[in-house]
């Protein structure tokens, strides 16, 4: 490991922020990656959110070794409020949300942050790729290299390229952040839900004016069995689109129409998901989703195939031969 002690500065150019929550068997690659970066003008804040593993462990040892980190411990009150402390605490001119099961290319900071700062940009985004432990096939898909360009755009911009190209990803490991566009808008993620970062990057592209994709693959997001990419779709993941969605509405009242425009596009997709993936629940639990649905005026945005899984999700065991001809004629009967 690097010695960086001559490296402190009184403001760092950019804050990593690591919530960490028993992932002991993964964080000492991930923290190095961190600690290995080629721009080593850095703070290292580490949360940890309650870990009954020998997280903390890794983390005592590692600030042992690299002076530039800064340990939190809180209860466990999940990954937000973990964030957010480390937001609370950051002093960096740029905020990173580096996850504590995955590896940050050597020169990421480096190349993210001078490209922000040559541009001054609000935040860049940029590439990832993803890896298995068990070697099974992955469908995740963060690479808009060569399907966008490289131009300097108002984040609404952005957000309706990336739609359109269905590559809007709302992970916030995939955005090299201003610190002071963050507290600007006063940004935060929202607590005590998953699907969080639905919320913090949609609002981040919508208020943002200038942002860029920064071409290359500098993140490796590692998938690993009952992570919260992998666990099957529970009554937590319904409530958490539904607050999402709810927040989403309520944020949408008070910005212009084309700015709305691309929120109703986001909580479409949020609605679709949801209804989809609702065909493991109960028929009580679907309908309740359904009345919340049409409570928070979203049924509109419903593709009628999938209004017919939340409805009847044995329908998703007929033959498509069979559901395409039903689908037409429910769509087009005469």
């Amino acid at each position: 490991m690097r010695n960086t002690t001559n490296n402190m500065v009184l403001q760092p150019k950019v804050s990593v922020i690591i919530p960490v929550y028993n992932t002991a068997g993964y964080l000492e690659s991930a923290l190095m990656s961190v600690s290995e970066q080629t721009l080593e003008e850095i703070e290292i804040i580490i949360i940890n959110d309650g870990s009954t593993d020998s997280s903390g462990q890794i983390i005592d040892e590692f600030q042992i070794k690299d002076c530039r980190v800064k340990y939190y411990y809180q209860t466990n009150q999940g990954q937000s409020v973990a964030r957010n402390t480390g937001l609370d605490k950051a002093t960096g001119e740029y905020v990173y949300f580096m996850d504590s099961d995955d590896i940050l290319e050597k020169n990421a900071l480096e190349i993210c942050y001078q490209r922000s700062k040559t541009d001054n940009l609000d935040f860049g985004f940029f590439d990832a790729d993803v890896f298995s432990e068990d070697g099974s096939t992955l469908q995740w898909d963060y690479i808009r290299t060569g399907k966008m360009t490289e131009e300097i755009l108002q984040g609404c911009e952005a957000m309706e390229k990336l739609l359109n190209i269905g590559r809007f990803r709302v992970a916030p490991w995939l955005l090299f952040i201003r610190r002071n566009f963050i507290e600007e808008f006063q940004l935060r993620f929202f607590p005590g839900i998953i699907h969080e970062d639905e919320l913090f990057t949609t609002k981040l592209f919508i208020e943002a004016k200038r942002v860029a994709l920064i071409p290359h693959i500098l993140f490796h997001r590692r998938v690993r069995p009952n992570s919260t990419m992998t666990k099957k779709f529970s009554d937590r993941n319904a409530e958490g689109y539904l607050r999402v969605i709810e927040e989403l509405r309520l944020y949408s009242v008070n910005i212009n129409s084309d700015k709305r425009v691309l929120i109703n596009r986001e909580i479409a997709m949020l609605a679709n998901s949801l209804a989809y993936q609702a065909e493991v629940f109960s028929l009580y639990l679907r309908m309740r989703i359904l009345v919340r649905l049409k409570n928070l005026k979203c049924v509109k945005y419903i593709t009628l195939k999938n209004l017919l899984i939340i409805l009847f999700p044995h329908l998703t065991r007929i033959k498509p031969y069979i559901i395409r001809p039903l689908l037409r004629y429910l769509r087009y009967p005469n």
